[in-house]
C-alpha cells in the first residue's frame, strides 16, 4: 500500500527555505560585487540618490550631529537611525549595512512563511517562501542601501502578528505588535503609511476569540500610535506639525506635475538633486505665501499644487493614471539608478534568481479562484497592504522596490496555485491570469530600452578604469558588450563614446579613430574634421565622463574632462579669430546640462573647481591668448543656469550660495568687457539673456519682471536686489 511522504516539520521546512535563501543571496551577492561586474554597490563612492542620502545621514548621527535638528524631518527616519547605530559600532562604511538588510530579507522570508502556514496550510506556505527566495527583488535590493528590506520584514512580522492573534492567549499583546510594525514600516517606507489603519480595521472587522471589536481596533491602534506618535511629537518639539517627514506634497507635485511620468521627472533642473530637495521646496513655498515656509507649510503648499494642475487637466490626468496602473503591475523591476533584469543581462548568475513579477502576478490570479470563504477572510490584512500601495502608486511612484513590502499576498496566492489542483471555475480563471500576464509583461514604458544602454556603458567603462587595469581579454569582453548594443543602436552616442575608450584602451587605434569618426559625426556640435584625432578622442572620453590623459593638469591629480566638447567648439571659433561667434559659445555652452550629465559624485565646490582645472587644460590646444579664453569661458562655468544645480548643492546655505552665484555674475562682466571693451551697461545687456534663462528665474518670477521687459533691466533689477541684501 502506497502511503504519500510526510510534509516537512515546520522548522524544517523553514530551516529549508533559509539555507535556500542564503545560498541564492551568496550567489547573487558574488556576481554583483565581482570585479568583472565592477557595481560596488555599498561602496561609499559609488553610492547616489537616496542611497547617498542615508548614508551621509547616518554617518552625521553615528557622528553625534542630527541633520535635522530643529527641524522637522523632511524623509523618513527610520532606516536612517537604525544604520547610524550600525555606523556607531562599526564605522560610516556602507558596507556595514549589509548584515542589516540580509537579516531583514531573512526575517521576512521566516515570517512570510509563517504567516502563510497559518492562513493557508504548510504546502501553499512552502511554495510561497520559495517563490520569495527566486523573486530576484527580493534579495537584490539587500546589495543597495535603501530600506525596502527593513519595511519587507516589518510588514511580514505585522501580517504573522494579526494572524496568530486569532487563536492566541493573550490576542490584544499581538494586535499591539501588529500595529506596532506596521507603524513601524511607515517610518522606513511612508508609502506604507495608509496600511496601518487598514489593519487596524481589517483586525476590528474579524476580531479574534474573545476579543471584542473595541478592543481589538484600540490594541492595533495604541501599537500604530507608539512608533508614529514618537515621530509627531519629535517633529512638534522642533516647531512643526509634521506626522513623519515632510517631503509627500513635493513628491505628490512631482508625480502629477506637467510632464510627469510613472517615475520620477523633475519639472526642471532645480529637482534632480534629492540632497537640496528641501531647501528648493522650501524657499519657493516661502516666495510664494510671502513669508518663510515650515516643512508642513512647505508640504501642503506643493500638494494643492499637484491637485490644481491634475484637476487643471481630467483626461490627461486619467491617461496618467492609466499608466501609473500599469506601471504598478508591470514585469519590468523600475528602479530609480539600475534595473534588476538588466543587470541580470550583465551578471548572468543572477539568474538563479528567476522568477519574474508577471508569473507571480497570473499564479496569484489563478490562486485567488481557489479560496474558501474563510481563506479569504484570513488573506483580508494581506489584501489591504497590496491595495494601498496599489493606490499610493497611482498617486505618487511606481517602483520595484516600493511594492515590494506589499508583496505577501501574491506569494500567498501562487503558492496556493502551485500546491492544489485545478480551480472550480478553470475557463474563467484562466481568462483572468492571462489577462494579468497580457498586462503585465510588456514595458509599457519603454524603460528596459532606454536605459540599457547607459548601464551596460556604466558597467563596462567602470570596470575598464578600475584599479589595477583589467586583462585584455576581459576588455575585449566588455567591447563585445557594447558592441552587440551598437547593433540595434547605431547612432546612440553613448554606446560610440565607450566603444572609442575602450578600444583605446585595448590599443585597437583603428577600432578607435572608426569609434570616434562615427561620434563626431552624430554629436550635436559636429566638429567633425575640423579636429585632431587626439581632439576627438577627448570629446568621446568626455561624453563618457571618463579621465583624459590629454587634458590632466600639471599636477598628479587627475580632472574629468566635464567641458571637453563645448570648450573644443569654443576654442575652434577662438582658433578662427570669430570673436562675436566666441562670445556666443560662451553664453550657451550648455555647461548645466554637461555637468548634471556627466553625474560626478563627491563635493560639489571641487567638482566646480576640478571643472575649471580641467577647462583650463583643454585651452592649452589653442595657440591664442589663454588667458583672454580663460575669462570667457571660466565664469560661465559658474553662471550658466543649469550649473544652478551644482551650486545649489553646496553644503552652504542659501546666503553663502548667493554670494558664490553673485561673484560669478561679476566675473562673467569682467569677461564680456575684455572681449569687447564695452562698458559695464553693454555688459549687463549681454548677460542679460543668460540671465534670463538661467538661475535667476525664481527672482523674476518672485519680483513681478515681466517676459517683455529688457533683459539689462532685469539684470539691473537683479544686481540691485543683491546689493541691497549686502552682496557686491
Amino acid at each position: 500500500m502506497f502511503v504519500a511522504p510526510r510534509a516537512p516539520s515546520p522548522l524544517r521546512a523553514l530551516a529549508l527555505l533559509l539555507l535556500a535563501a542564503l545560498v541564492v543571496r551568496i550567489l547573487v551577492f558574488s556576481a554583483v560585487c565581482a570585479p568583472e561586474h565592477a557595481l560596488a554597490p555599498l561602496a561609499a563612492a559609488e553610492l547616489s540618490g537616496d542611497a547617498r542620502l542615508y548614508h551621509t545621514w547616518a554617518a552625521e548621527l553615528a557622528a553625534g550631529r542630527d541633520p535635522y535638528a530643529g527641524v522637522a524631518w523632511w524623509h523618513p527616519p527610520l532606516f536612517p537611525l537604525v544604520l547610524g547605530r550600525i555606523y556607531a559600532l562599526c564605522g560610516p562604511d556602507p558596507r556595514a549595512a549589509l548584515a542589516l538588510q540580509i537579516v531583514c530579507g531573512l526575517f521576512a522570508l521566516g515570517f512570510l512563511y509563517l504567516w502563510v502556514r497559518r492562513v493557508l496550510g504548510a504546502r501553499a506556505a512552502l511554495a510561497a517562501g520559495l517563490f520569495s527566495v527566486l523573486y530576484l527583488p527580493s534579495v537584490f535590493f539587500e546589495t543597495r542601501l535603501l530600506p525596502a528590506p527593513l519595511a519587507t520584514a516589518l510588514t511580514s512580522v505585522a501580517l504573522w502578528c494579526a494572524a496568530r492573534a486569532g487563536d492566541a492567549r493573550h490576542p490584544r499583546r499581538l494586535l499591539a505588535a501588529a500595529g506596532l510594525a506596521a507603524g513601524l514600516a511607515a517610518l522606513a517606507r511612508p508609502n506604507l503609511l495608509p496600511f496601518a489603519p487598514a489593519l487596524a480595521l481589517a483586525c476590528a472587522w474579524r476580531p479574534p476569540q474573545g476579543c471584542a471589536r473595541g478592543r481589538a481596533l484600540l490594541a492595533v491602534l495604541l501599537g500604530i500610535a507608539l512608533p508614529l506618535g514618537a515621530s509627531a511629537a519629535r517633529n512638534a518639539a522642533q516647531g512643526d506639525a509634521v506626522l513623519i517627514c515632510a517631503n509627500g506634497g513635493v513628491n505628490l507635485w512631482i508625480a502629477n506635475a506637467e510632464q510627469a511620468s510613472p517615475f520620477f521627472r523633475a519639472p526642471d533642473a532645480r529637482w534632480t538633486r534629492i540632497e537640496t530637495q528641501e531647501e528648493e521646496a522650501r524657499a519657493e513655498a516661502s516666495e510664494a505665501l510671502g513669508h518663510s515656509a515650515s516643512a508642513s507649510e512647505t508640504s501642503r503648499h506643493f500638494a494643492s499644487r499637484a491637485l490644481e494642475e491634475r484637476a487643471a487637466d481630467p483626461l490627461a490626468t486619467l491617461a496618467l493614471l492609466g499608466r501609473k496602473l500599469l506601471a504598478a503591475v508591470s514585469d519590468v523591476e523600475a528602479g530609480v539608478f539600475d534595473l534588476p533584469q538588466i543587470e541580470r543581462e550583465l551578471a548572468p548568475s543572477l539568474w538563479v534568481a528567476p522568477l519574474p513579477f508577471a508569473l507571480l502576478l497570473a499564479l496569484a490570479v489563478l490562486g485567488a479562484f481557489q479560496l474558501t470563504p474563510e481563506e479569504r477572510r484570513r488573506l483580508l490584512p494581506a489584501a489591504l497592504l497590496w491595495a494601498c500601495g496599489l493606490l499610493v502608486g497611482l498617486a505618487f511612484f511606481s517602483y520595484s522596490r516600493l511594492r515590494l513590502p506589499t508583496l505577501p499576498v501574491l506569494f500567498a496566492l501562487a503558492g496556493v496555485a502551485a500546491t492544489r489542483g485545478a480551480p472550480r471555475f478553470a475557463l474563467r480563471a484562466g481568462a483572468c491570469a492571462a489577462a494579468a500576464l497580457v498586462a503585465s509583461w510588456p514595458d509599457w514604458e519603454g524603460l528596459l530600452a532606454t536605459r540599457r544602454s547607459k548601464i551596460y556603458v556604466e558597467q563596462a567603462l567602470r570596470r575598464a578604469r578600475a584599479t589595477p587595469p583589467p586583462e585584455q581579454h576581459e576588455l575585449a569582453r566588455l567591447a563585445a558588450r557594447v558592441d552587440a548594443l551598437r547593433a540595434s543602436e547605431a547612432e546612440n552616442e553613448l554606446l560610440l563614446a565607450a566603444a572609442a575608450e575602450l578600444a583605446d584602451r585595448r590599443g585597437d587605434s583603428a577600432a578607435r579613430d572608426a569609434a570616434v569618426r562615427e561620434l563626431a559625426r552624430v554629436l550635436p556640435a559636429r566638429s567633425g574634421d575640423a579636429l585632431s584625432d587626439a581632439l576627438r578622442l577627448s570629446i568621446a572620453r568626455y561624453a563618457t565622463g571618463g579621465l583624459e590623459a590629454s587634458l590632466r593638469g600639471p599636477g598628479p591629480a587627475p580632472a574629468e574632462p566635464l567641458l571637453a566638447l563645448p570648450a573644443l567648439a569654443l576654442l575652434e571659433a577662438l582658433q578662427r579669430g570669430a570673436r562675436e561667434e566666441s562670445a556666443r559659445a560662451a553664453l550657451d555652452l550648455r555647461l548645466g546640462y554637461l555637468l548634471a550629465k556627466s553625474q560626478v559624485g563627491g563635493d560639489p565646490a571641487a567638482t566646480l573647481d576640478r571643472a575649471l582645472t580641467t577647462l583650463h587644460a583643454a585651452l592649452r590646444h589653442v595657440p591664442s591668448d589663454e588667458r583672454e579664453a580663460r575669462e570667457l569661458t571660466g565664469p560661465a562655468l559658474y553662471f550658466r543656469g543649469g550649473t544652478y544645480d551644482q551650486i545649489a548643492a553646496l553644503p552652504a546655505r542659501r546666503a553663502q550660495r548667493d554670494q558664490l552665484l553673485a561673484l560669478a555674475l561679476r566675473d562673467y562682466h569682467q569677461a564680456v568687457q575684455v572681449l569687447h571693451g564695452e562698458p559695464p551697461q553693454r555688459a549687463l545687456e549681454l548677460a542679460g539673456p543668460a540671465l534670463a534663462l538661467g538661475f535667476l528665474g525664481k527672482e523674476r518670477a518672485a519680483r513681478g519682471v515681466e517676459e517683455g521687459q529688457s533683459a539689462s533691466r532685469l539684470a539691473d533689477r537683479v544686481l540691485e536686489a543683491r546689493r541691497a541684501a549686502g552682496y557686491r
